[in-house]
């Protein structure tokens, strides 16, 4: 009987991310710190352009500017909330990076190279400004593979 309830306990943690309302969710519904909905709807813009199905990012229920020295972002899956770090605010690229990183989180990534790495610092903004078009489309092939089913 225990070795159930952690096996089904596993499941619903996993699977928080994938998630389905009863309704179409919308982005009236998400709520967000100012500053990130450019960045957000930059997200939505190049989902378009990958033909990536992006509806479910409308399903969490913020995104927003929060205070930490440990960490860049963060997702939690089970209250679909994202967290970035205020110190962002002044790093375009950084703050566009994070944002990215902790959508694909929401849509099922897990930490491994490209905007999935797991720590973007200051020094890194050249490089990824220099190479993003190439990262974007890497991290999008990642999340129409989860999306369609595979790993």
């Amino acid at each position: 009987m225990k070795s159930l309830f952690i096996v089904l306990a596993f499941l619903v943690i996993t699977s928080a991310s994938f998630f389905k309302p009863s309704h179409k969710c919308t982005k009236s519904e998400l709520r967000m710190s100012a500053d990130i909905v450019t960045y957000f709807d930059s997200f939505i813009a190049d989902s378009k352009k990958y033909n990536f199905e992006y509806d479910h990012a409308y399903c969490l229920d913020w995104i927003k500017f929060g205070h930490s020295h440990k960490i860049q972002g963060i997702t939690d899956l089970c209250d679909g909330t994202i967290q970035i770090n205020d110190r962002l605010a002044k790093d375009s690229i950084g703050m566009k990076f994070v944002i990215y990183h902790e959508l694909g989180h929401w849509f099922g990534l897990n930490h491994s190279t490209g905007i999935m790495k797991e720590n973007y610092n200051e020094s890194d903004t050249e490089l990824v400004k220099e190479n993003w078009d190439k990262l974007v489309k890497n991290y999008f092939n990642k999340l129409k593979s989860i999306q369609n089913g595979g790993v």
